[in-house]
């Protein structure tokens, strides 16, 4: 609970960062004001994070790693894989019904998680999964199509922060250029997302 607790602080503190970071290559001084905002957000979410790491106690780590290898140790290598082979294709399935079941979204972003579990998985077994066979995509396509799903959250995420900016501040003398702002990350968004979309049909078979 602790771990789990510890990752997502840091989560969320990357997120503010990434995002913020985004918003500051857009060098746009209209958005000076949102820039400040994500300062503030920033410096909360460090001051929680760090209270997150002054609380959580390392050795959880080596007692999670001596019961692994403790469930590990009587299984034959080959079982590891197969079982790793069939939790590979799980995610690939998953992935298939969340591109074509549905056009939200929302989609996209778990489609994105699930891309991280096979990167995940594919450096714990350190190649050994014949990942290229399974995605018809190297590893190396698979890491850049995981950057191209990382790039559009990154604007998924300013985008809805901009627009709870106007509706908290529905009054200020920037609102029309902000809007502006966000129809431009839109139209990148968009664009990420076609190309994300090319990747898994087109290259993957998806």
């Amino acid at each position: 609970k602790k771990l789990n607790k510890l990752f997502q602080s840091s989560g969320r503190l990357r997120d503010i960062q990434v995002t913020k970071q985004l918003l500051l290559d857009m060098k746009e001084s209209h958005l000076d004001l949102v820039i400040e905002t994500f300062n503030k957000r920033e410096a909360k979410q460090r001051t929680k994070f760090e209270r997150s790491l002054e609380k959580f106690d390392p050795n959880i780590l080596n007692d999670i790693e001596l019961r692994l290898k403790d469930h590990l140790a009587d299984l034959e290598p080959k079982f590891v894989i197969a079982g790793a082979i069939l939790l590979l294709s799980q995610y690939l399935f998953d992935i298939k019904e969340l591109l074509h079941g549905s056009s939200k979204e929302k989609r996209m972003h778990e489609i994105r998680t699930r891309l991280k579990d096979i990167n995940y998985l594919n450096n714990i077994f350190e190649g050994k999964l014949s990942i290229e066979a399974y995605l018809n995509i190297s590893t190396e396509r698979l890491s850049e199509l995981g950057e191209l799903a990382g790039r559009w959250h990154d604007h998924l995420n300013l985008e809805r922060t901009l627009k709870q900016f106007i509706k908290k501040n529905p009054e200020i003398s920037q609102k029309d250029s902000i809007l502006t702002s966000i129809e431009r990350l839109r139209t990148n968004k968009n664009n990420l997302e076609q190309e994300y979309s090319c990747i898994l049909q087109n290259e993957m078979k998806i």
